[in-house]
C-alpha cells in the first residue's frame, strides 16, 4: 500500500517525534513515577494501577537497549536508500553509529549493572521509554543510512572538533554519574535507609556539581550536540535542523530532562 511506503512511514514517525517536546510542560507539574518518585517509595497505592511496578534495573536495561538495536537494524537494512542498498561502511556515518552504540553500551549495560540498586518504576515508564527509544533509534538509523553523510566529511576539521565535543560530553556524563554511584554505594554500605524504610538520598559534590544541579544531564546534552553537529557538518547541512533526527534528539533530551 502507498500509505505504508517506507517514505510515508518515515515522515509520519518524524512528525510524531517533532511533537515530543510538548511533554515538557507536563513534567513541570507531574513527577514521573520512577526513582525517588516511585509509587513504592512514596505511599501505599490507593488504586490498583498504581501498584503496577517493575524492577528498576532490569526495566532500565531493556528499555534503553531498544535504542541501539533500532538504530543498527534500520541502518543495516537501509530502507531509505535505493533498492535497500546498504550504507558504505567507509563513510563517516559508520563512526557516528559506533559512537551511538558506545554511548548506549555504557548507559544500558555497564551503568545499571554497576549500580547497587534502583527503585522500582511504574510500568508506564519503561513502556514510554521503549517507545521513544525505538522511534529515536529508528529515525536516526534511517537518516544515517540515507547517504546524506558524505565521505569527504573525514577531511573536515570541524567534523572532528564535533566528535571531540561528543567524547568530552560522554566522558563528563560518566564522571558525574560515578559521583552518584559512589553516593549509592556509601548509602548501601551504611545500610542507608531513611525513615520508614525509604531509600536515603545524598547530595553530590565535586566537578560541575559545584555549579549546576545535574551536570550529568548537561554533559549528555553536550555529547549529543556534538553528535548532531558532526552529522550535519558531514552532510553539508543537507537537512534543516527542525527535520534532522540528530538535532531533534538534542531538543527532545533537553525538553524532557530540564523540568
Amino acid at each position: 500500500m502507498v500509505l505504508l511506503s517506507p517514505n510515508n512511514i518515515y515522515i509520519g514517525a518524524l512528525r510524531l517525534y517533532q511533537c515530543f517536546p510538548v511533554v515538557a510542560p507536563v513534567l513541570l507539574f507531574k513527577n514521573a513515577p520512577h526513582g525517588r518518585f516511585s509509587p513504592s517509595n512514596e505511599r501505599k497505592p490507593s488504586r490498583w494501577y498504581e501498584s503496577l511496578t517493575v524492577d528498576g534495573t532490569s526495566s532500565w536495561i531493556i528499555m534503553e537497549l531498544f535504542s541501539p538495536v533500532a538504530l543498527l537494524y534500520v541502518y543495516l537494512t537501509s530502507p531509505a536508500s535505493a533498492n535497500h542498498q546498504r550504507s558504505n561502511f567507509a563513510d563517516p556515518s559508520t563512526l557516528l553509529v559506533s559512537l551511538w552504540v558506545l554511548h548506549y553500551f555504557n548507559r544500558a549495560i555497564i551503568s545499571p549493572l554497576r549500580t547497587p540498586s534502583r527503585s522500582r518504576s511504574h510500568i508506564s515508564i519503561p513502556l514510554a521509554a521503549a517507545a521513544f527509544n525505538i522511534l529515536n533509534g529508528g529515525l536516526n538509523g534511517w537518516w544515517l543510512s540515507a547517504r546524506v553523510v558524505k565521505h569527504d566529511g573525514w577531511t573536515n576539521l570541524t567534523f572532528w572538533a564535533s566528535i571531540c565535543l561528543f567524547i568530552s560530553g560522554w566522558m563528563g556524563n560518566i564522571v558525574h554519574d560515578e559521583v552518584l554511584l559512589r553516593i549509592r554505594e556509601q548509602a548501601n554500605a551504611s545500610k542507608g535507609d531513611g525513615e520508614d524504610g525509604k531509600p536515603k538520598y545524598g547530595i553530590p559534590y565535586g566537578y560541575l556539581y559545584h555549579y549546576v544541579s545535574f551536570p550529568n544531564y548537561l554533559c549528555e546534552w553536550v555529547e549529543w550536540t556534538g553528535f548532531a553537529l558532526a552529522a550535519s557538518i558531514a552532510s553539508g547541512w543537507a537537512t534543516p535542523i527542525y527535520q534532522s533526527p540528530p538535532w531533534l534528539f538534542v531538543l527532545n533530551e533537553i525538553a524532557t530532562m530540564l523540568p
